[in-house]
């Protein structure tokens, strides 16, 4: 979803993070056209269905399906562990939804899911996270994503997708340092790309539907 559409795209500005160069700060400005229409001029009118609460918007057969099997690459035999103070559930509805989650959104994103993720899981949480725990790329969703709107939902899960899209690619050692050193300014950027995305694939967001992302990245700045 980053490559072929300008060459100022998150993997181009954290690229140049990682080799030093001197031009990152400015190109990291968030003001930067990405993708060659400024964020303003995102989406008309969003157009969606519903399918018992779930973000599914195309495929819906498919995705529930594989949500629902839950098996291959992404399946272990692992039903809940404790992370800190958080509960991460490898089996279950709730875990269901969040797989069916994160394969649409890895279909708006143009990525297969489980190139970039061994397992996605839901946390009692409050927050959606990436991380690599013992050695195993994880994304979590919480139930404070799974209650949003469907456009919500999708932000939510295109924006772990892409912090594991660069853990990969960089890898997790050197993506931990760069995220350290540009916390707010990545965490802008991914969620522009996020809405973005989302916009996209959707065929239009709504000023409602992309409100709480401005307030996001206006919050890391």
């Amino acid at each position: 979803m980053w490559s072929g559409e300008h060459t100022e795209t998150l993997t181009y500005q954290l690229a140049k993070m990682a080799t030093g160069s001197g031009t990152a700060a400015r190109c990291i400005d968030i003001g930067i056209d990405l993708a060659g229409a400024p964020i303003e001029g995102l989406g008309l009118a969003a157009v969606a269905s519903k399918l018992k609460g779930l973000s599914v918007v195309r495929n819906a057969g498919r995705i529930v399906e594989s949500a629902q099997k839950s098996t291959g690459a992404m399946a272990q035999s692992l039903t809940k562990t404790t992370v800190g103070n958080q509960t991460l559930f490898y089996t279950g509805v709730r875990q269901q939804q969040a797989f069916a989650l994160m394969q649409e959104a890895a279909e708006a994103a143009g990525v297969r899911l489980g190139g970039l993720v061994d397992d996605v899981v839901f946390t009692t949480g409050k927050s959606p996270w990436f991380n690599v725990i013992n050695g195993r790329r994880v994304i979590a969703i919480s139930q404070n994503v799974l209650r949003k709107t469907e456009a919500g939902r999708l932000i939510a899960a295109v924006h772990e997708l892409s912090h594991a899209r660069h853990a990969t690619r960089f890898g997790i050692a050197k993506y931990r340092v760069l995220y350290a050193m540009q916390r707010g300014r990545i965490e802008a950027l991914v969620e522009m790309r996020a809405l973005r995305t989302v916009d996209r694939y959707l065929g239009g967001l709504s000023p409602a539907q992309r409100a709480d992302s401005m307030r996001y990245i206006a919050n890391w700045l």
